[in-house]
């Protein structure tokens, strides 16, 4: 049973490990085309905007990707560490202008989530639509 068990794990990590690095590669691809093209879009972007395509069209499966993203999410307080570690070496400018600073951050912290608030509505709605579509086309075809 431990063994069973530990090839689960072993087979887990492995999958978390190739969906992170693919990630990070379609990242670096992404960052390559921008600099090849001397395009101003943040790669990350480009990349997300590509994925999501991939995932809305159906040509990359949610499957190929979950473990890792999942991961990344669950991690993500590591990537925030080093944000930290600069509010501790800068205590002055902390201490003079540390209300604009929060009212900066709580600002777009705002914008962001009725950013995607607003495109999660949009999407469900025409998600709506294209189910109700479908619907209605596939009563016509089934009347002949």
């Amino acid at each position: 049973m431990n063994a069973v068990f530990s090839n689960q794990k072993a087979l887990n990590l492995t999958k978390v490990v190739l969906q992170v690095c693919l990630l990070s590669g379609v990242w670096l691809a992404m960052d390559a085309l921008r600099t090849q093209f001397g395009w101003s879009m943040p790669a990350g972007l480009i990349g997300f905007s590509i994925l999501a395509l991939g995932l809305f069209s159906g040509v990359i499966k949610v499957r190929w990707l979950q473990s890792g993203t999942n991961w990344l999410m669950a991690e993500m307080l590591l990537f925030f560490v080093p944000a930290v570690l600069v509010v501790r070496q800068y205590p002055d400018l902390i201490l003079s202008q540390g209300l604009r600073i929060l009212a900066v951050i709580l600002l777009s912290t705002a914008c962001v989530m009725a950013a995607t608030a607003l495109a999660v509505d949009r999407v469900y709605r025409l998600e709506l639509w294209l189910a109700r579509r479908r619907s209605s086309h596939s009563h016509i075809g089934t009347q002949e």
